[in-house]
């Protein structure tokens, strides 16, 4: 009996909880109605993967939305990839890379919140036959 009366009083107050956060302009986390405006913007990176088997070239478009401020951009593999420009601004920066060696690494773009968003990178060196 004093288990599940601890079951009850357990439920009562996580459904009082509930209703008091979806009643309150601070949005809580455990709330699936909280403001879509209040939810944290997310840094992202457009495409999802780079592989320079067929091309040497590539463009990456790194966003977040409502953002204005710098994006950093580094790759954890050193002379994988070279890339322009250096840093970006938000909401959004097109980034130019091109191939400099075969390899596998890692594109970080970062924001001042300490956001990341990471792309892996694959650089194929294929072999020219001249005939």
């Amino acid at each position: 009996m004093i288990a599940f009366s601890r079951r009850i009083s357990a439920f009562i107050a996580a459904a009082s909880l509930t209703a008091c956060a979806a009643q309150s302009s601070i949005p809580s986390p455990h709330v699936a109605g909280a403001p879509l405006a209040a939810r944290a913007a997310k840094l992202s990176a457009s495409p999802s993967k780079l592989d320079f088997t067929t091309t040497p070239k590539l463009t990456l478009t790194v966003s977040e939305k409502g953002y204005t401020g710098a994006f950093t951009f580094s790759v954890v593999r050193a002379n994988l990839v070279k890339f322009k420009p250096a840093k970006g601004k938000g909401p959004s920066t097109k980034v130019t890379m091109t191939a400099a060696n075969a390899g596998k690494g890692t594109f970080t773009a970062t924001d001042a919140n300490g956001n990341a968003a990471k792309v892996p990178v694959t650089v194929t060196q294929g072999v020219i036959v001249i005939q």
